[in-house]
């Protein structure tokens, strides 16, 4: 089951996913006897003389393994597991500046300027809000599970205050550069229809062919190299990093509720200080 929450596939059911780390570490093993078929041979393990300089944990395992019982035959030393591969956030990746959102124009419909660059090269046009939000939605329909960048919300009323305005741009320019990250939301169909529109571009986006199942997996396959039955150690990895962050996201939720808390505190003695302000600077006038 997926979603288009933040990294590439993102399940509804992420507290259902448990990780349990193996008890112990192999590391921390041996220097205790190793068994084999019920009997048991003491592992030598080298004392470096207190002159001598520290050794690696590589050159102490091949020392380890190169140890021998008095029988003559070596022993297998447990050796730790590859710790699992960090993977960068694709929420958190750096921003490309060859995109850019500038010069709003006011006629009515806010227009924006917009430039970039993708696999056929520079584009350059104007672009509505309406455009960047229909762009938006056919991502998301089109590319199940993926990570799909925000744009701001709708606004009724006053979306047409030049602070607002310039909001608005910030964050548009913001969606358009983490677009320019992501490969194969930048070189697909739907983003080309984007910057290089033949007509109206919430028309031409719903007039693209319906999308199956079936070419859902081959464009994932092609697209994002992935693989249909992956095996079970990359799973695992893979698990390990999806419960690492979701402990980390458990860990700052309190923190970030708390400034939240904060700051909207902030926001009235903001408002207090700036009518003070006023006052004062129309009473020096």
């Amino acid at each position: 089951k997926m979603s288009n929450k933040n990294g590439l596939f993102d399940s509804d059911d992420e507290d259902d996913v448990q990780y349990n780390p193996e008890e112990g570490d192999p590391e921390e093993n041996l220097d205790q006897p190793a068994e084999a078929t019920g009997t048991s041979f003491p592992v030598a393990i080298p004392t470096p003389s207190p002159a001598a300089p520290s050794k690696s944990d590589d050159e102490e395992e091949e020392k380890i393994g190169a140890s021998s019982p008095a029988g003559g035959s070596s022993l297998p030393v447990p050796i730790p597991p590859p710790r699992p591969v960090k993977v960068k956030p694709a929420s958190v990746l750096e921003e490309t500046s060859d995109f850019s959102v500038t010069d709003p124009v006011n006629t009515g419909h806010v227009t924006y300027t917009v430039k970039g660059k993708d696999k056929d090269g520079d584009f350059e046009g104007s672009r509505r809000y309406n455009d960047f939000f229909h762009l938006r939605n056919a991502l998301i329909n089109r590319w199940p599970g993926t990570y799909i960048p925000n744009i701001p919300a709708k606004k009724a009323v006053g979306n047409k205050d030049d602070k607002y305005i310039e909001h608005r741009r910030h964050f548009l320019q913001r969606f358009l550069r983490k677009i320019g990250t992501l490969p194969h939301l930048l070189n697909s169909d739907e983003f080309r229809l984007f910057a290089r529109p033949s007509g109206e571009i919430e028309k031409m986006l719903a007039m693209m062919p319906r999308i199956t199942p079936d070419l859902i997996v081959e464009r994932y396959k092609t697209a994002l190299h992935v693989d249909e039955f992956p095996d079970d150690f990359l799973v695992k990895q893979c698990r390990e990093v999806i419960n690492e962050f979701n402990a980390f996201c458990k860990k700052i939720l309190p923190t970030l509720k708390a400034i939240r808390e904060n700051a909207s505190k902030m926001v009235p003695a903001k408002a207090h200080l700036n009518a003070n302000y006023k006052t004062l600077m129309e009473g020096m006038c």
